[in-house]
């Protein structure tokens, strides 16, 4: 069994933080066992950006699985899980993301 390490948080020497992990979740989703109902993938839009035509389009084209590239929050993985329920759709799946935020700005994420 793997089980991946959560990324720490950075402070400098006074204890301030110049970076946070968060926790945070990518989607997975598998063609094969999705649908191409317009009404799914408009609520996976609402929630994850997604274009709902692209959605739509990667089911039509019965590719291998993608993963979405922009990491969720609890609150949409929640959102995405209670519309594949409602949808009875099974191909969609999370896998955990640390999310790093920067509490000074993003200026300093490449030196971090």
């Amino acid at each position: 069994m793997t089980v991946e390490a959560r990324r720490g948080d950075i402070l400098d020497r006074g204890e301030r933080a110049l970076a946070r992990s968060e926790p945070g979740w990518w989607m997975t989703l598998t063609p094969s066992l999705l649908t191409e109902s317009p009404a799914f993938w408009v609520e996976v839009s609402e929630v994850t950006g997604m274009p709902a035509e692209q959605g739509i389009e990667m089911v039509r084209r019965k590719g291998s699985g993608v993963e979405w590239e922009e990491p969720l929050d609890d609150n949409q993985r929640a959102r995405l899980i209670e519309i594949a329920r409602r949808y009875r759709v099974d191909g969609v799946g999370f896998r955990p993301a640390g999310v790093r935020t920067y509490p000074g700005g993003s200026a300093l994420a490449p030196l971090l």
